[in-house]
């Protein structure tokens, strides 16, 4: 159950966040402002309740809070609503700027650790005028780590990152669900991962549509790239392949885009995921890239560590999902049974 209640540790993650929000005179998160006639939900006054410890920086308190409610994550995991009958996961990374010393073993590109993220959502609904699949606004929830690249392909136990998808599986009914469709980045880890945590279930994978005009852009000439948009959308990439393949030793990124297309032929039938009302683009976990990981992770000369790093993650996750009086109350009962 989600609610968006706050509470006192919410505050003090959300100063170190939002730090505008506890500047004098701000509305935020803390008690209603009097005389304002609103209810305890709607116009707040930081003043009263808001943490002066909590600054823009990663705060002692902020990461006490996120290593909480990765342990939460971790511990509390129940069975929630029916999902939509086709319910989507769509999966994407994004560079985090973590510390020389941390970047050894963790997966990504040049210092920077990546962050999976992905978002269960519905898209239920049609735009009225394209009569394209457009997401339900609330149905989405989130989640964002920089996992172990050491762990990803082992044997003995599942990865950081399946361990994490499974658990969301089971707190938003994926396995339930009529029909699942995965909308990835090409990356063959989380192929075999949803492969394996879904298998016998009605799974439909796509390649996001924009990786592969991304792909496909850098081996074309930009005047053609309207052309190959709609050749992809109709299905035709087969002959994409056979258009590129003379050309794969003249130029790295027309070999690297033939590879990758035959790679995911199976996932690249657009025309037949769009007859069947299908969404084909992974924009609802493009767009939580930037405002789970990239508004708060990726500020100017920032580098961070990965206990923190997650810790950040887990904290915005948690906001998003409003998690927080579940939080609390899990945290209550920890302290009961002490």
């Amino acid at each position: 159950m989600r609610s968006s209640e706050p509470t006192f540790d919410a505050l003090t993650a959300a100063a170190a966040i939002f730090p505008s929000t506890a500047r004098s005179g701000s509305r935020g998160w803390g008690e209603p402002q009097a005389g304002s006639g609103a209810s305890s939900r709607t116009r707040w006054s930081t003043a009263a309740t808001r943490p002066r410890a909590a600054s823009s920086r990663n705060s002692p308190a902020c990461r006490r809070i996120g290593r909480q409610l990765r342990r939460f994550e971790r511990e509390a995991v129940e069975a929630g609503d029916p999902p939509a009958a086709r319910t989507y996961l769509s999966t994407d990374g994004t560079g985090v700027p973590v510390r020389m010393e941390e970047a050894e073993g963790v997966r990504g590109k040049g210092e920077d650790g990546e962050a999976e993220v992905f978002v269960v959502h519905s898209a239920e609904t049609r735009h009225p005028e394209t009569g394209e699949p457009e997401n339900v606004p609330g149905s989405e929830t989130w989640s964002g780590s920089i996992d172990s690249a050491a762990a990803i392909g082992g044997v003995s136990r599942k990865s950081d990152f399946a361990a994490r998808l499974e658990r969301e599986a089971i707190r938003t009914g994926l396995r339930e669900a009529d029909e699942l469709v995965v909308i990835l980045d090409g990356a063959s880890w989380i192929l075999n991962v949803c492969e394996e945590l879904f298998a016998g279930q009605k799974v439909t994978c796509i390649l996001d549509f924009w990786h592969a005009t991304e792909y496909s852009g850098k081996a074309k000439r930009e005047k053609r790239l309207k052309e190959l948009k709609s050749g992809l959308k109709a299905g035709g990439v087969a002959s994409i392949i056979g258009e590129l393949e003379p050309h794969r030793d003249r130029d790295e990124a027309v070999a690297k885009c033939i590879d990758y297309f035959k790679g995911n032929r199976e996932r690249l039938r657009y025309d037949s995921y769009r007859k069947r009302g299908m969404q084909i683009g992974s924009g609802v976990v493009e767009s939580s890239c930037r405002h789970i990981v990239g508004l708060r992770l990726k500020r100017p000369g920032s580098r961070w560590t990965l206990k923190g790093s997650n810790a950040m993650l887990a904290i915005k996750c948690a906001l998003a999902n409003m998690r927080w009086v579940d939080f609390m109350d899990w945290k209550v009962g920890l302290s009961q049974a002490a």
